[in-house]
This record gives C-alpha cells, structure tokens and sequence, in this order.
C-alpha cells in the first residue's frame, strides 16, 4: 500500500514557488556566467582590433611596413640615405600601443647610427605628427626624444662601463 501525503492547497503552491525561485536563481546564475564569458570575448575582440589599428596608425604616419620571417618592422626613408625603424623591446613588431618602442636609425649600407625609445605610440605618434614625414626635422626630432646610443657609441666606450 502506498502513502501518499496530502498537502494542503497553499503548502503546494508555496513549494512550486520555492522550486521556481531555486530555477530562476539557476537561470540568473547561468545567463552571468554567459555574459562574462561574451565580455571577456568582447574584450579580446577589441584587443585584435588594436592590433590591426596600430599597423594602420604607423601607416597614417609615413611608416612603411617590412616583412621578414614572421616579423613586420615599420621603417621610414629619410634624406642621406638613412631609414628608421620601429620594433618592440625584444625585436619584433609592435602590437599594443602601450608598450616600449625602440627605434633605429641606419645608414645605406645597414650600419647602426643611433637608437631612441618610446614608453608608448601615443609619446612616438606626437613628435610624429609635429614634423613632415622622412623631413630632417623628424629625424633630428626622433634622435633627440630619448638618451640612448647616439652616434656610433658603442654599448662599452670606456672599459668596465655601460653608456
């Protein structure tokens, strides 16, 4: 024989609400879990589209782009046969606009003349943006932002010390 318990008319509604309540907050739970998973997305959706903007950004300034194995380097002409480029920290290209920038001036022949760094795109784009680019005044402008090596120093000029 089977027992079965009757509940009370209100009993029962009271536990289909409290069922209802334990879904919803189920539901709630899942459609957060949902929504931060579409925002950390949304997130790096925007971080590869600063990528590809910077590349257009060195573009809208005068720099070209170098291809080489797996690593683009942006690089501008100037008079006297000398070129810049512009790379990342370890050497390669650059992909955010808040990271280091180090830029290199070399003659026609590939010899290295001087370097100067950059905290961010915005510090390079500002002198950038001041002077025509592949002028004289750009060039000396870029030398001039950083003290780094200039001028054919070498990293030990005097024994024992780094310049």
């Amino acid at each position: 024989m089977r027992l079965t318990r009757k509940w009370p008319e209100g009993a029962a509604v009271a536990a289909l609400r409290d069922i209802d309540a334990v879904s919803h907050k189920k539901h709630r739970s899942a459609c957060r879990r949902i929504n931060h998973r579409f925002l950390n997305k949304t997130q790096q959706q925007k971080e590869d589209d600063s990528m590809l903007d910077l590349a257009k950004e060195f573009s809208l300034l005068g720099f070209l782009e170098e291809t080489e194995e797996d690593t683009v380097t942006y690089v501008m002409d100037f008079p006297d046969n000398v070129y810049v480029t512009v790379t990342d920290d370890n050497g390669r290209t650059p992909v955010r606009a808040k990271q280091n920038l180090v830029l290199a001036c070399y003659d026609s022949e590939g010899r290295y003349r001087w370097g100067s760094e950059f905290k961010t795109f915005m510090e390079l784009q500002k002198i950038c943006q001041a002077h025509p680019a592949g002028s004289p005044e750009l060039l000396q402008a870029l030398k001039d932002a950083s003290k780094t090596l200039k001028d054919g120093e070498s990293f030990l000029s005097t024994p024992g010390k780094i310049s």
